[in-house]
């Protein structure tokens, strides 16, 4: 089970969040690790970073960054990486969205941060460019939480299954 599974299982534990209100039976989740993901620096086609093949962490704290606001599991991840490296973060702009920071890369405001998987259509038409980190790989794996006694219906698998390939 992935580290997180754990946390999350421990934590359900913990508050007792259990939905079964007679309180008879305690309710079980089971937490599935499901699917892969990387985080990836991306830049426009006028960013310097363009030309570079890849980037120190160095160089990273001192660009314009881009970022997903306060609490979100992406720029968490980043933020903890780069903190317990000692470095700063110079943030220029915090979007509540993947499509604005898309954009806002596009149009060579910063650079940043996001999910593979958010970015792949503009990286295949060449309207965003994907910088290799010398330093570091980000990488996270999705979870699924669900009932413990739930019955997996047919329509339920083939969801998980359409996200495990996303």
């Amino acid at each position: 089970m992935a580290p997180n599974a754990i946390i999350i299982r421990n934590l359900l534990v913990l508050f007792n969040i259990n939905p079964n209100p007679t309180g008879i039976k305690p309710i079980l989740f089971n937490i599935a690790a499901k699917a892969d993901d990387e985080l990836i620096l991306i830049c426009g086609s006028k960013h310097p970073f363009k030309e570079k093949t890849s980037i120190n962490l160095h160089e990273l704290s001192k660009a314009d960054l881009i970022l997903r606001e306060s609490g979100s599991g992406t720029r968490e991840l980043f933020e903890n990486i780069m903190l317990s490296k000692g470095f700063s973060l110079n943030i220029k702009w915090v979007c509540n969205n993947s499509k604005a920071i898309k954009n806002a890369v596009i149009s060579n405001i910063g650079v940043s941060i996001v999910s593979r998987m958010a970015v792949e259509n503009e990286l295949e038409n060449n309207k965003l460019f994907h910088i290799k980190l010398d330093d570091i790989k980000l990488k996270r794996k999705f979870n699924i939480i669900y009932h413990g006694n739930k019955y997996i219906t047919k329509p339920m698998e083939n969801f998980w299954n359409l996200c495990y390939t996303l």
